[in-house]
C-alpha cells in the first residue's frame, strides 16, 4: 500500500493524491486494533495508557525475545526495562475478554470436511489449517476460510514402521513448517511428509530406547527446525533434528521436578522455552532448550486438573482440560490467570496470528468439530 502511494504521487495531481492519502489513513485506521496509546519511555520505564481493562501488554526486543509484561486493571501501565532495552522495541497487546465466544466448523462423518474424533490441529504460515482426523486415520487440510482443500492418509498398521509409509493408526498431533510432521500414535512413530502430503520418511517404533516411542501424543518444532515429541507412555520428551536424528531426552516417570506422568502435549516458543502438559501430575512444566527446568505454571491454582493440551503464542499461554471442559490462560510472568468454562471438551489447540487478532483453534473429539475464537491484538514498534 505504501509503494502504491509513492508511485501514484508521481502521476496524480496534488489534489487527487491528498484524497488518496486520506483513504490510506482510513484503511490503516480500520485495519488496526488500537488497545494502547500515549506510549513513552521515561528513565527505565515504558509508560502507556490502555483503552480498557483485561489487556496483556508484552514487550519484546527487535528479534521478538521477551523482555517484560504487565496486565491492565485500570487505564495506565508501567513496565520496567533495563538500560540496554530502551530502543527497537516491539509492543504486543492482547485483549483477554471476560467471556469467550466460539464459532465452529466440521461435523461427524467420513466425507471431506467431516471428522471422527479430530485431535491435533496446526495453522501454517499461510493460515492453512491441518487437522488430525484421528479415527478416520487421515489428515485433512483447509484453506484460511476453513473450506476443505485436500486430505491424505488412510488406515495402516505394522510392526515395521517402514512398511506403512503414508498410512496412520490414530494420528494424534501435527506440526507444519517446510514439511508436515505427524504424531502417528498407535504406530509409535513420527511420519514426515512434503507440504502436499507425499510421504517422505518416518522414525520411531515401539520401545524404551532413545528414538523409540510408546504411544506418543504430542509434537512441536522450534525455530531452528528441531522436533519435540511428547513420548506419553514412556513419560518423557524427546528432541530430534528435522530428519529424525535423536538429540536429547527430558524426564522420566515420577512426581518430582523434571519428572512426568503421561505428558500429553508440548509447546515451544520463539525463545526455545519448552512447555509440557504433565497431564496426570496435574501441572505444566517449563524447560529451557537443553532440558533444564525453569518453572511450574499453576494458573492461580494449587494444581491443574488434567491438562491435556497446551498452546503458546508470544507471551500468551493457553491450556485445555478435556476432563473439566476448561480453558486456562496466563502469561509467562503470571500477570493474569483466567479460567473459561467451556460448553465443549477441548482436545488439542493451536494459536495463529491473523491481521489485527489472534485466533485460537480447539479440536473436540467428542463433538467431532473444530471450535475457534478471536482475541483482539495491537502490535507496535518503537
Amino acid at each position: 500500500m505504501v509503494f502504491f502511494l509513492m508511485y501514484y504521487k508521481k502521476v496524480m495531481s496534488k489534489k487527487n493524491f491528498i484524497y488518496l492519502y486520506i483513504i490510506f489513513l482510513f484503511y490503516v485506521q480500520v485495519n488496526s486494533a488500537h488497545l494502547i496509546e500515549n506510549i513513552k519511555i521515561i528513565q527505565n520505564e515504558l509508560i502507556l495508557d490502555v483503552v480498557s481493562s483485561n489487556i496483556l501488554v508484552s514487550v519484546f526486543d527487535k528479534d521478538y525475545n521477551f523482555i517484560n509484561s504487565a496486565y491492565s486493571v485500570n487505564s495506565s501501565l508501567k513496565i520496567a526495562l533495563k538500560n540496554d532495552q530502551l530502543e527497537n522495541l516491539k509492543i504486543i497487546s492482547v485483549k483477554i475478554p471476560e467471556k469467550l465466544s466460539f464459532e465452529k466448523f466440521g461435523s461427524s462423518g467420513v466425507t471431506q470436511g467431516q471428522f471422527r474424533k479430530p485431535c491435533g490441529v496446526f495453522i501454517d504460515y499461510f493460515n492453512k489449517i491441518y487437522v488430525c482426523d484421528k479415527d478416520n486415520n487421515r489428515i485433512q487440510v483447509f484453506d484460511p476460510n476453513r473450506i476443505f482443500s485436500f486430505e491424505f492418509g488412510n488406515f495402516g498398521w505394522s510392526t515395521s514402521i517402514n512398511e506403512i509409509k503414508g498410512q496412520f493408526n490414530k494420528p494424534s498431533d501435527i506440526v507444519v513448517n517446510r514439511f508436515i510432521y505427524v504424531c502417528d500414535t498407535e504406530n509409535h512413530r513420527v511420519a514426515k511428509f512434503s507440504i502436499d502430503g507425499s510421504f517422505l520418511s518416518s522414525w520411531g517404533g515401539n520401545g524404551l530406547e532413545n528414538g523409540k516411542f510408546n504411544f506418543p501424543k504430542g509434537i512441536e518444532f522450534d525455530f531452528s527446525g528441531d522436533i519435540y515429541v511428547a513420548d506419553t507412555e514412556n513419560d518423557r520428551i524427546q528432541k530430534f533434528d528435522s530428519n529424525g536424528n535423536f538429540i536429547l531426552s527430558i524426564g522420566s516417570y515420577g512426581r518430582s521436578v523434571k519428572q512426568f506422568n503421561r505428558p500429553n502435549d508440548i509447546a515451544v516458543d520463539r525463545e526455545y522455552n519448552i512447555f509440557v502438559a504433565d497431564t496426570k501430575n496435574n501441572r505444566i512444566q517449563m524447560f529451557d532448550r537443553f532440558g533444564g527446568f525453569k518453572k511450574f505454571f499453576k494458573f492461580g491454582e494449587k494444581f491443574l486438573k488434567s491438562p491435556e493440551s497446551i498452546a503458546v503464542i508470544g507471551n500468551v499461554v493457553a491450556v485445555g482440560s478435556e476432563r473439566n471442559s476448561t480453558l486456562y490462560m496466563s502469561d509467562r510472568n503470571d500477570n493474569f490467570n483466567k479460567q473459561f468454562k467451556l460448553d465443549f471438551r477441548p482436545s488439542k489447540m493451536s494459536f495463529v496470528n491473523s491481521n489485527q487478532e489472534i485466533i485460537l483453534y480447539i479440536t473436540s473429539t467428542k463433538d467431532n468439530c473444530i471450535y475457534y475464537t478471536e482475541f483482539e491484538k495491537d502490535e507496535r514498534s518503537i
